[in-house]
């Protein structure tokens, strides 16, 4: 199993393993990647693989101290 970003409309798969997955985007999703429907959903740009965690680190913002 591969994680993936999941860029495209509203959709649900099912999976050879009998499991249902509703595809939202903007969502991360562990996705099999022998699935002939992951190799499409990949070549039509849907799928993103992710190399690292699932979830953006958050951005912190510093505000340096003025000077007086």
């Amino acid at each position: 199993m591969s994680r993936y970003h999941y860029r495209g409309p509203l959709s649900g798969l099912s999976l050879p393993d009998g499991r249902e997955i509703m595809l939202h985007h903007g969502a991360m999703v562990e996705l099999p990647e022998q699935s002939p429907i992951v190799a499409t959903l990949i070549a039509r740009g849907h799928l993103v693989l992710q190399d690292g965690p699932a979830a953006m680190p958050p951005i912190i913002l510093q505000r340096k101290a003025k000077e007086s």
